[in-house]
């Protein structure tokens, strides 16, 4: 059912932002091992820190870091950079991360 919806979702060209403080599982394991599913299966189009403030910073940087060991480098910049620089200069068009 949660697949049948995320593809409906990604084919109206709606994007999907992780947050790494869920990645580090400070918001729940169930936060933290859905967020990393999504990743597994390509569908987020950016992660942020959605930081508010310093008292999460160091689990917003685990989360980053878990990122980039868990999917690499190359895949972290996409997150990061392209699909939020696409955003800002075009529009969520459609359902993939564009790539420079």
């Amino acid at each position: 059912a949660l697949a049948t919806l995320l593809d409906a979702l990604d084919e109206m060209g709606i994007w999907l932002q992780g947050n790494f403080n869920s990645m580090a599982g400070g918001e729940g394991p169930l936060a933290a091992s859905r967020v990393r599913r999504l990743l597994d299966e390509g569908r987020l189009n950016a992660m942020a820190t959605d930081l508010h403030g310093p008292d999460t910073l160091d689990s917003r940087l685990q989360g980053l870091a878990l990122v980039e060991a868990e999917s690499g480098r190359e895949h972290l910049a996409e997150l990061l950079e392209n699909g939020p620089r696409s955003v800002l200069l075009e529009g969520c068009t459609s359902g993939s991360v564009p790539s420079d």
